[in-house]
């Protein structure tokens, strides 16, 4: 009878597809038995924030959202503006 096989952790398959076979096998043979922990990829959010702070005051609110795809009130909130007086709060 074979002996039974290893199942590979997935986070080295992982590491596999990403950066190929031979890092993938260095890094589980450092790592023999423990779980690497990989941090994600930075946000994205970071990118439009940027974007929001040059362009204040240079381009219209409207504008700033239809070029970042989001709506006027989270720009809005991005740039910590105050409500209009006549918006109330739902809560």
């Amino acid at each position: 009878m074979p002996a039974p096989r290893k199942q590979t952790p997935e986070i080295v398959t992982f590491i596999a597809k990403i950066a190929g076979e031979d890092i993938a096998v260095a890094v589980w043979k450092e790592f023999q038995g423990e779980q690497p922990y990989i941090p994600r990829f930075p946000r994205r959010e970071d990118a439009k924030q940027n974007y929001i702070a040059d362009n204040f005051g240079k381009k219209d609110l409207r504008q700033i959202a239809k070029d970042l795809d989001i709506t006027v009130r989270q720009v809005q909130k991005r740039l910590n503006l105050p409500r209009k007086p006549t918006q109330i709060s739902l809560f």
